[in-house]
């Protein structure tokens, strides 16, 4: 994610896939605001067209508005004109798998002796290539700047020769005076942008470094540098640093702070605007963010809600408090970082509180999850949870109460001994549940066929249920019975049809669903008629054949949770399973 120069209201975010959302969370920046008219705060642009891969890196333009740079999973780099919406890749790339590094260089006419380098992008990837490209040409080849830096500091490459690392990651300061990279042995150099001379280096961590930042606070130039380990480097730039006329400057063995705390790599690091304090955030790994005072070097804020990796932050531009958090479990979280002010040790705080979490994360078990969920809460609150929880048993509950088996296993929710539920244990209970329980559902139903020597069935079960999920698998001949009329040719005619056009694919492929129901390919068909987002058609298949299992799963994980038909096949199973003598679990249902 990267703030918006242009709009104090917008910020721009890689996806992850290939498109860039401009999210208008606020109406603060616009000057076309209609009188009367309530801000959606969820108000958002999406970019697509043109773009490919992975969008995992994007840096706004400091001064031209409209203009973000990016770069992909595929080593590629380009720039995005939002108000024209025209895509300009940049012919050269990376020739390695990730996205580069990338960030804006301004005017390097004079250090690179190019009067056409006037506005400039800056790539460096994980192959240690760094490339400058000239905005306003994007088809023109880049300059290598590797060669450069080797020129101009000639002694200082000789001796990174020696070395097996490269240079990883790179940020250039607001101002555009200086350039920062980190290596992958977790050396730190700095250079002039006007002359390209090496002025600072540091190899106190040692360690990949997989983010930079910088920061002018009181007179003084900051560099923060995080590593693969979790630990953030504080360095200091001084007057003297950049005035620096040593062939090989002396390597700063210690940092201003060592900021500890983290678990795992740091994915992100960005310092705040406030002018009165020097406060910088980190994301990692560990699923946490930490706000720190980069002065005392202490941790002040512990931001605990995502669920899994936090990929990137942004501070708020009219609020210097409030911070935005991307994280892998897809949410995009605004907070007021003096909201979760950390009391007692960092250290220990994310130490006790990760390993509940992640058990409450893949607990398969609903009461598992729910104890798992309240002993988070317990720690989370220093022991509130359990503390109510007594208070509850002892004043209010008489004996029967206390004795009831639901509500002591809930009471019980901090016994270590808790005997893990069975995977298949009331699996029927998965049917009222959410989305979630039907997910766990299928996943059960899918393993249970795997120790079946039915080989053909079972891959056509597998791949159904695989598309219930939307994890779909490339068709292969053995998923067919070479001797029924569902032969490879079918499949291949399909795969050609949105060639034709869209409506054409869907009426093959609604033909091929009735072929295959016909053919007693139940599964196959539901996954046919799924792919054409035909749900109902393919509810109602299952239903006509009797697979009430089939056809519930499928409306649960595919229908608003409200819709009417969910009752009805629940009452229609029920009348089915009275027929068998299943009296008690017809009336479950």
């Amino acid at each position: 994610m990267d703030k918006c120069n242009w709009n104090e209201g917008q910020l721009a975010i890689g996806m992850g896939d290939n498109s860039i959302k401009l999210w208008n969370y606020s109406n603060a920046g616009s000057v076309m605001k209609k009188a009367n008219k309530y801000h959606d705060y969820y108000d958002a642009s999406v970019l697509w067209k043109g773009l490919q891969g992975k969008i995992e890196k994007i840096r706004c333009h400091p001064t031209r508005e409209g203009y973000l740079a990016y770069s992909n999973e595929y080593g590629h780099v380009g720039i995005y004109d939002i108000f024209n919406l025209r895509h300009i890749p940049f012919r050269t790339y990376h020739k390695v798998q990730g996205a580069p590094s990338i960030d804006w260089g301004s005017d390097m006419c004079l250090a690179l002796e190019d009067t056409d380098m006037k506005d400039t992008a800056i790539s460096c990837g994980d192959d240690g290539v760094i490339h400058v490209y000239d905005i306003n040409h994007p088809q023109a080849p880049p300059i290598n700047l590797n060669e450069r830096l080797k020129e101009n500091n000639t002694s200082w490459m000789t001796s990174l020769n020696a070395k097996s690392s490269h240079r990883h990651v790179l940020k250039v300061d607001e101002k555009a005076r200086l350039i920062a990279f980190g290596h992958t042995d977790g050396l730190v150099e700095v250079y002039r942008l006007d002359t390209l001379k090496l002025v600072f280096v540091s190899n106190c961590q040692r360690q990949v470094i997989k983010a930079l930042d910088w920061k002018y606070f009181d007179d003084k130039t900051f560099l923060a540098s995080g590593d693969d380990t979790g630990d953030i480097a504080i360095h200091v730039i001084s007057t003297a640093d950049m005035e620096n006329t040593h062939e090989i400057p002396i390597p700063q063995p210690k940092p201003l702070h060592f900021l500890k705390g983290h678990t795992k790599s740091i994915t992100d690091i960005k310092w705040s605007s406030h002018t009165d304090i020097a406060r910088v955030a980190s994301s990692s790994s560990d699923n946490f963010v930490v706000v720190w005072d980069a002065i005392k070097g202490e941790s002040v804020s512990l931001f605990d809600r995502h669920r899994s990796r936090v990929l990137s932050l942004s501070w708020k531009v009219s609020d210097p408090d409030v911070l935005f958090s991307g994280s892998e479990d897809r949410f995009i979280y605004e907070w007021n970082h003096k909201d979760f002010s950390l009391t007692g040790s960092m250290k220990s705080r994310v130490s006790s509180v990760m390993p509940v979490s992640q058990e409450s994360e893949k607990s398969t078990s609903r009461l598992k999850k729910d104890q798992q969920c309240m002993l988070l809460a317990d720690k989370l609150t220093d022991g509130a949870v359990m503390k109510t929880m007594t208070e509850i048993v002892e004043k209010y509950l008489n004996d029967d109460q206390k004795l009831d088996n639901t509500l002591s296993r809930y009471i019980k929710f901090t016994k270590e001994d808790q005997p893990q539920a069975s995977q298949h244990q009331n699996i029927h209970n998965l049917f009222f549940g959410d989305k979630e329980d039907i997910y766990h559902l299928v996943e059960i139903e899918e393993s249970s066929y795997s120790a079946h020597n039915d080989v053909r069935n079972n891959l056509d079960i597998k791949l159904a249920m695989d598309i219930m999920q939307c994890q779909y698998k490339m068709f292969s001949k053995d998923h067919f019975d070479a001797n029924t009329n569902s032969a490879m040719s079918d499949w291949i005619i399909l795969a050609l049809s949105p060639m034709v056009g869209k409506a054409t694919w869907l009426s093959l492929m609604l033909e091929q669903a009735k072929k295959l129901e016909s053919l007693r390919q139940f599964n196959l068909s539901a996954a046919c008629y799924i792919a054409c987002t035909h749900n109902y058609e393919a509810i109602e298949m299952y239903q006509k054949n009797h697979m009430f299992r089939e056809a519930i799963a499928l409306a649960k994980l595919r229908l608003p949770p409200n819709d009417p038909i969910i009752n009805r096949l629940f009452g229609e199973w029920a009348n089915e399973l009275q027929k068998g003598d299943s009296d008690s679990l017809a009336a479950s249902w």
